[in-house]
């Protein structure tokens, strides 16, 4: 089975873009942990799913970022939580908190999550406050990947959407930032999984 690894930028620049708040790109962003979800474990081939929900930066950003941000996936936690989504779905959910210092209320969202959820048979890995460019490993639960070991890496960038292949591994870049991200979208890209 394959790992994914789903990068949901451009939260912010969708807020600027569209003169709305920052917490409803937010919020409206953190849906796509639902979607990418349904797309590659659900619907597609994959067997882990990392989002990876916060850098190591965004926790340097001055300003209401951080709190936004964790506002909105406390929200979307609870969400997922009062429907069932991943305990019906069969996935496990798992949060990697490398900071250590997300606020009570989306920790317990999580822990919360994770205890609904936790004989689901597929993986999806909310990363908080982690760095890729550090090289270390995701140590969560019984789970340890390297960063070289995605099959298929999803990424937002700015022009034309891109495909690039390479030793087994694709990375697909979308022209869509994060907010903008339809479960048809992710659907078309869970393709390169098979």
């Amino acid at each position: 089975m394959a790992n994914v690894l789903y990068v949901p930028d451009g939260n912010r620049r969708f807020a600027r873009d569209r003169l709305v708040p920052f917490s409803d790109a937010y919020l409206l962003g953190g849906q796509t942990l639902r979607e990418a979800a349904k797309a590659f474990l659900t619907c597609g081939n994959a067997d882990t799913l990392v989002y990876h929900a916060t850098s190591a930066g965004t926790y340097d950003r001055t300003g209401i970022t951080p709190k936004v941000i964790e506002g909105a996936a406390t929200r979307v936690f609870r969400d997922l939580l009062e429907e069932n989504f991943f305990e019906r779905n069969g996935i496990r959910f798992l949060l990697a908190d490398n900071g250590n210092n997300l606020p009570s209320g989306l920790l317990e969202a999580a822990r919360d999550l994770e205890y609904s959820s936790k004989d689901g048979r597929k993986t999806v890995i909310v990363l908080a406050g982690y760095s890729f460019t550090s090289g270390k490993e995701i140590v969560v639960g019984d789970k340890v990947l390297k960063p070289d070991e995605f099959d298929l890496v999803v990424y937002h960038g700015y022009g034309e959407d891109s495909v690039v292949q390479d030793n087994g591994s694709t990375l697909v870049t979308l022209s869509k930032l994060n907010p903008q991200v339809t479960l048809e979208d992710l659907r078309k890209i869970s393709r390169y999984l098979q």
